[in-house]
């Protein structure tokens, strides 16, 4: 006759797993495998030591060895392979990772954990779509679902899929509507969608609720900026600021108001600021609202230095250099590069450059070509037509 209940040896081992007690976790499993040689349960056990302590190789093998016996229940084995596809992760095999996970999911399609895998290996190869779809599913087998609709609600928000975001996070408020972080997340994406009453609205129950955060204040501080709130938006941004002193993002932002009240010597040395602590992106960001500031003035030779950041916001890239504007006989691209007003006030300066190169001008509309200067048309070369970004060269 066969038992109704069968013991499962490595359940205290895992039990000890599971509470961090690691040293108890491996006695247990290393005494079932010294009675029991190539035991896989307390094989994947072993593993599971071994990648808790970044040892992900040793986990790789120990799992192999593991799948390679017989007899292994659906759900264990599923379990297996989830080891497996985070350890091949970890060791950046991220296809390997991504058809050992498949697998997992295949063998026990209502478990979470392995769909929440597979949306890592798919976020690593840049499969976004799958990523998002495989959370989706991660957050409809979960009873309590917020912290895998609050990354769902990230990814959507990153991707600039703001109603979809916005969809996500209000399924987590929902849920926790005391959770200051959770209205926070909705009101950022309230912010990204334009939505900016209902944001200032959420933004602020936020702060009541205990998420009163540097990451909360700059987006309520930007929503206000957009309503007009200028004077709020100042003092909400200078909290933010304080709570974050070297955030250059936050930093961006007051400056940028405070160009807007008027308060262009504060906001001109807040970018300077910026600019000397900060690389890449912000301090690009930085160095371009201070260009602004620079040629409100006057201030030319400086202001546009600086407005040459904009090929770093803008993601302007060519593979030839630009013109210094030295005299010779190799012809100069001219390219529309921003909106047609800027073009127009710009033609003025093509007589002074056709005087040092040829020119091959690309302008969108017909419109500008009646509006040049008058040139030496043997050394022009006009082509109409949808352009692509490029840089004078």
């Amino acid at each position: 006759m066969r038992p109704l209940f069968s013991y499962d040896p490595t359940e205290p081992a895992f039990a000890c797993f599971s509470v961090g007690d690691l040293a108890g976790a491996e006695a247990r499993f290393r005494a079932i495998l010294a009675g029991q040689p190539g035991q896989p349960d307390a094989l994947h056990g072993m593993a599971c030591l071994a990648r808790a302590r970044g040892q992900d190789a040793t986990a790789i093998a120990l799992v192999g060895r593991a799948l390679q016996k017989s007899g292994i229940s659906p759900d264990r084995k599923a379990r297996m392979h989830i080891t497996l596809g985070l350890a091949l992760l970890a060791q950046g095999h991220a296809e390997a990772a991504r058809a050992a996970l498949n697998v997992a999911v295949i063998l026990q399609p209502s478990d979470p954990r392995a769909h929440a895998a597979l949306g890592d290996a798919f976020m690593v190869l840049g499969r976004r779509d799958e990523a998002r779809e495989a959370l989706r599913k991660t957050a409809d087998l979960l009873a309590d679902d917020s912290f895998v609709r609050t990354r769902l609600g990230s990814l959507f928000l990153d991707d600039g899929l703001w109603e979809q975001a916005v969809g996500q996070f209000r399924q987590v408020v929902n849920r926790r509507p005391q959770d200051g972080a959770a209205l926070a997340n909705l009101g950022a994406a309230l912010f990204a969608g334009n939505a900016f009453g209902e944001a200032r609205e959420v933004l602020l129950r936020a702060c009541e609720l205990g998420a009163r955060t540097a990451e909360t204040l700059n987006s309520l501080g930007l929503v206000e900026m957009a309503l007009g709130k200028l004077d709020a938006a100042c003092a909400t941004l200078q909290e933010a600021l304080e709570l974050r002193p070297l955030d250059g993002r936050i930093a961006n932002s007051l400056g940028t108001v405070l160009m807007e009240v008027g308060r262009l010597e504060e906001a001109e040395a807040l970018f300077q600021a910026i600019m000397i602590r900060e690389t890449c992106e912000e301090a690009a960001r930085a160095r371009f609202n201070r260009a602004t500031i620079l040629l409100g003035q006057g201030r030319f030779a400086e202001g546009w230095r600086d407005f040459e950041s904009r090929r770093v916001l803008l993601g302007i890239t060519s593979a030839v250099p630009q013109w210094d504007g030295s005299a010779g006989t190799e012809p100069v691209a001219v390219v529309g590069e921003q909106g047609l007003g800027d073009e127009v006030q710009f033609l003025r300066f093509l007589t002074e450059a056709a005087r040092r190169r040829p020119l091959r001008l690309r302008f969108r509309t017909a419109a500008l070509a009646g509006l040049m200067p008058e040139l030496d048309q043997g050394r022009i070369c006009l082509q109409m037509g949808r352009l692509r970004r490029r840089s004078v060269c």
